[in-house]
């Protein structure tokens, strides 16, 4: 049964966490500026019984990261030096959610969490026409969030939402290592 549907509009701020394989280091730091980019979707919230019911989305979230800044690679047969370069990647997100949910009179408060699945659109960017495309596949990560939303008889509901994804495992990219990806969204949420 169907508890609800809707939409979530508002940003996301997405940064980067890389890692290298071994036998590569670095002269310099990386600067990851992290990224703050569109985040809209539809759901579906399913079952209508007392505290809990599944959250199934389809989003669309630009991630990655923005900006790297005066790096210095050094492999076991080459060096490359990367320097104020952007790279940032867009997905469609696919979240299964429990929500738990306190009911008010005016206003219900719930928690978030569950799995997502990340499927890889495009890229915007590379390092010195070495592309950087990250997984092409998709990858799983987690969200977890908390959120309210209007207790009222009128037709449409508001709320708002507040999460954090995480990847589960590093996703490869090309001669760099693996990347975990961290997202902060804040979503204005729209339902009948």
């Amino acid at each position: 049964m169907i508890r609800d549907y809707g939409i979530k509009v508002g940003f996301a701020t997405a940064n980067e966490e890389w890692n290298y394989p071994s036998g590569y280091a670095f002269a310099t730091n990386i600067n990851s500026i992290s990224r703050q980019g569109i985040d809209v979707g539809i759901f579906v919230e399913w079952f209508d019984i007392p505290f809990i019911s599944l959250l199934t989305e389809l989003q669309y979230i630009q991630n990655g990261t923005d900006s790297r800044t005066g790096v210095f690679f050094r492999g076991i047969n080459f060096n490359l030096v990367m320097e104020d370069q952007f790279y940032s990647r867009n997905y469609f997100s696919i979240p299964l959610l429990a929500k738990i949910r306190w009911d008010g009179t005016l206003i219900t408060p719930y928690v978030l969490a569950g799995a997502r699945l990340n499927v890889y659109l495009n890229n915007r960017g590379d390092i010195y026409s070495i592309p950087l495309d990250g997984p092409k596949d998709g990858y799983v990560g987690g969200t977890f969030g908390i959120g309210i939303e209007t207790s009222s008889m009128l037709q449409i509901h508001f709320g708002a939402e507040f999460r954090y994804n995480t990847d589960f495992h590093e996703s490869d990219v090309y001669l760099v290592g693996g990347v975990n990806n961290r997202l902060l969204e804040f979503l204005i949420v729209l339902s009948y």
